[in-house]
């Protein structure tokens, strides 16, 4: 297929070009073949016939109904109809900073959900929004349509199978000016006065997803969307089913931490292994790894071009490309099962399994197979809005996706509503937020109360028997601004990787925050605090062999750094954040505090000579 090339904005193309340019997303969105070149036609001559055709009735307003109204029935897929503009984000404080800079939308979409304007952003936007079909990996995009596309009943059907009048629906994002248009076909026959419904989850076919999916949304808003919102926890039967859920997930918790205390440890440390390949000779490396190749200066290694010349092939997890060129022979960089620790929703599941739960910020859910159990807990601790000035806030929750690091995706909220949207949108889970972490010493300068994260890298040499390191050297990475509960949309107030997310950062020297945080806590130095981190990964890369045997099997050639976060709440317990492979090389980044030359070789040495030059046995 020939590259595809851009018109300007301005210049006229034919409906053809516009179909090279979009087709791509008219099938992903599940529009009919048949139906294309309507829409193409339609879309490229900006013709927004759907508020012609279809239209509110003029019943009571908390009745009213969306109706056809053409004047001739049409048959199943026989057309398409064009809606105006939709609201696209892909954050929550995108969806914010829109509705601040254009106060009429904020009113029409209060409107929309008889809400006052205060609490829009909550019960209209993530009420409505529905998430883009992905084409690649990373964060979902939302939409939000107009009053029209927000005025379809829906069908409340566990299976989708809602007898009558039906609509089919998607999203088609202009390449050339950015904007979103929402495009409307019927599935059945119409004719006019038919109230036609949607599938408010399309993508997802009968099962316990969709089944946990469509009870929550009809617990949260019934079939139509545009009347008056339901109680927030939803009614008693919505609350019962998570609850039992909720209780359920419990009472497994507890028996996995039961067998796990009965259980006989048998991966303890073991003695070291010998070093890799001949003693006198330079191992030859493979490596796609850039800090690699800038800085291991190690005598006992020498860069090689060609894959099947090294002796250690270190690249990407599962070696990507140069997989099915490995040889028993050589020493890779991963882990086969590596997943269960590098996936957030895998190693939540591996820590629950293992009775280590609390290593984490607990609970953590995974969204598409624990939905119910995660409104539970939220409902469980729910006060209705708005909440009273002597009530703590309601609890706030992480959103993570499962498999993005450096905070991409990341969002935080007490909203049901957001989390629904984002159960939707799939591969997330999410994780009870730590609302008072230990703050930054103040000693340190900048604004007082600022969170901060510790990042330990750990080397594993054997999964079974067990033998890890971490090395000595830190990082610590803080928000830029202060702590505080109101102002988590704010990534200076919310992040700690300032580099990742395009702030100036202001993170202090690992040297300078261990003395300050020694002066501040004489009864517990940071050296205590570290002994802990390292205890903890101890447990839970021993749970990973426990409980994957391809992990623990792997050992006899598998040798790999991690990089693992992790923060401490205001009585200085340290929480196990994530763990990501193959770590950024922070001891070598411009936008930390300081170079910490040779980490490349001490790594390389650890891994490979068991060397333990500033490194720590975990």
């Amino acid at each position: 297929m020939s590259k595809l090339t851009y018109p300007d904005e301005l210049e006229a193309i034919s409906n053809a070009q516009w179909m090279e340019l979009h087709g791509d997303q008219l099938a992903r969105g599940g529009v009919p073949p048949a139906l294309h070149a309507v829409v193409a036609k339609k879309l490229n001559e900006e013709r927004f016939d759907a508020f012609e055709t279809l239209a509110m009735d003029d019943a009571e307003e908390d009745t009213r109904i969306l109706r056809y109204w053409g004047e001739r029935p049409v048959a199943a897929y026989e057309t398409a109809w064009v809606g105006d503009h939709c609201l696209r984000f892909g954050h929550q404080r995108d969806a914010d900073g829109a509705l601040k800079a254009h106060p009429g939308l904020r009113l029409r979409f209060g409107s929309m959900a008889h809400c006052d304007d205060d609490d829009v952003l909550d019960l209209c936007v993530w009420r409505f929004a529905k998430a883009l079909p992905r084409v690649v990996k990373g964060p979902p995009t939302f939409y939000l349509e107009d009053e029209l596309g927000c005025a379809f009943d829906y069908d409340d059907t566990p299976n989708g199978d809602k007898p009558g009048p039906r609509m089919g629906s998607a999203v088609v994002v202009c390449r050339r000016s950015g904007d979103s248009f929402t495009v409307y076909w019927p599935t059945t026959p119409l004719t006019k006065g038919d109230a036609p419904v949607r599938d408010p989850f399309p993508a997802h076919a009968p099962g316990a997803r969709r089944d946990a999916l469509v009870a929550a949304r009809n617990a949260m808003y019934g079939a139509r969307m545009f009347r008056s919102i339901l109680t927030p926890e939803g009614g008693p039967s919505a609350k019962d089913r998570w609850a039992a859920a909720l209780a359920a997930r419990d009472e497994q918790t507890l028996q996995w931490r039961a067998a796990a205390e009965e259980k006989t440890v048998e991966n303890e440390p073991g003695a070291p292994r010998p070093r890799d390949g001949v003693d006198g000779a330079a191992l030859k490396v493979f490596t796609d790894a850039d800090w690699v190749k800038n800085e291991l200066r190690h005598a006992a290694f020498a860069l090689v071009d060609d894959v099947a010349a090294a002796d250690i092939v270190f690249v990407h997890s599962g070696g990507g490309q140069y997989a099915s060129k490995i040889t028993k022979d050589q020493k890779v960089s991963w882990y086969a099962y590596e997943a269960a620790l590098i996936r957030k929703d895998h190693l939540a599941s591996t820590l629950r399994m293992a009775g280590l739960e609390d290593l984490a910020p607990r609970p953590t859910f995974d969204l598409e197979t624990e939905l119910d159990a995660a409104l539970g807990a939220m409902a469980a601790e729910y006060t209705p809005l708005p909440v009273p000035a002597e009530v703590p806030v309601n609890p706030f929750y992480m959103l993570k996706p499962y498999d993005l690091g450096r905070s991409i995706g990341h969002c935080c909220t007490n909203s049901k509503h957001c989390v629904l949207a984002y159960a939707d949108a799939g591969g997330y889970v999410l994780q009870r937020y730590v609302e008072r972490p230990h703050a930054l010493p103040a000693a340190l300068g900048g604004a007082p109360g600022r969170k901060y994260d510790v990042r330990v890298v750990a080397l594993l040499r054997s999964a079974s028997p067990l033998e890890l390191y971490a090395h000595d050297h830190v990082y610590v990475r803080a928000a830029n601004e202060a702590h505080d509960l109101a102002k988590l949309d704010d990534v200076a107030v919310s992040l700690t990787a300032m580099h990742l997310v395009g702030a100036e950062a202001r993170h202090p020297k690992t040297a300078d925050f261990v003395a300050a945080f020694d002066a501040d806590h004489p009864d517990r130095p940071f050296c205590d605090v570290l002994a802990d981190c390292r205890d903890t990964l101890r447990r839970v890369f021993a749970a990973a062999a426990d409980q994957h045997a391809g992990f623990r099997d792997a050992s006899p050639t598998a040798r790999a750094a991690y990089g693992c976060d992790f923060l401490l709440d205001e009585d200085l317990k340290p929480y196990l954040l994530e763990i990501t492979f193959a770590p950024a090389p922070l001891w070598s980044s411009a936008d930390m505090p300081e170079v910490v030359p040779g980490v490349a070789d001490d790594i390389f040495a650890c891994l490979f000579l068991g060397a333990g030059d500033r490194v720590t046995r975990c």
